[in-house]
């Protein structure tokens, strides 16, 4: 399997609070504004990962991108099918997102679990994304991720931008080996990041306002 067939795998990941234990985390890569780490913990096959950015951009615009589960595909990368399964109340749905990798890779796909909360005070959106079963029936022609979690912390300051610390970590399942996933960790994040970021840039989700998100009063 190609190097660039595993770095798919990493369509999965988005933007969200660190919740792991905290540990050394060590600089991967780095673009002017996207900073990628990684870790390891002992007894775990594969590694985390956490990405720290800032968009200039409003919280409303952001937290639509992510709710806007059939958008997913114009920006996560490789990703050519995403649908909300259930929307479960304002603060949480279930979705289905799909990772196109070429052959002879076989296609992952993921149903996740998606919630936020916001600091009344400071504004602080969190959001935690993990995967779940039983919602989506599971096709033979795709690899089902099960063990997936990734988290979003959105920080609104004064001047308008919103620092983002990005965390995941999954298990791809399937006989992928373990140093190969992790070589490819940090390079679909940053793809799917910089098309966000690209999407909001384009004004898309700015007439949208997310039902209970509050902007930063400046």
């Amino acid at each position: 399997m190609s190097f660039r067939s595993i770095i798919f795998l990493f369509t999965f990941l988005y933007i969200i609070p660190v919740y792991s234990q905290d540990g050394d985390w060590e600089l991967k890569n780095k673009t002017d504004n996207i900073e990628v780490y990684t870790r390891k913990l002992e007894g775990e096959k594969f590694k985390e990962i956490k990405i720290l950015t800032k968009c200039r951009t409003s919280l409303n615009a952001i937290m639509a991108a992510f709710e806007d589960t059939e958008g997913h595909k114009d920006w996560v990368y490789k990703s050519p099918e995403s649908y909300t399964v259930e929307e479960i109340n304002d603060h949480t749905l279930i979705y289905y997102i799909k990772s196109d990798l070429p052959f002879p890779a076989t296609d992952r796909d993921l149903v996740i679990k998606y919630t936020w909360t916001q600091d009344p005070d400071t504004k602080i959106i969190s959001t935690l994304s993990q995967g779940v079963v039983g919602k989506v029936e599971e096709y033979d022609a795709n690899i089902r991720v099960k063990d997936f979690i990734s988290t979003y912390k959105l920080t609104p300051q004064n001047n308008g931008w919103i620092d983002i610390e990005y965390y995941a970590k999954m298990d791809p399942a399937g006989k992928l080996p373990a140093w190969l996933v992790n070589l490819a960790v940090t390079s679909g994040p940053i793809k799917t990041m910089e098309e966000l970021f690209y999407i909001l840039e384009s004004g898309r989700y700015d007439n949208i306002d997310v039902e209970g998100v509050s902007e930063l009063q400046k």
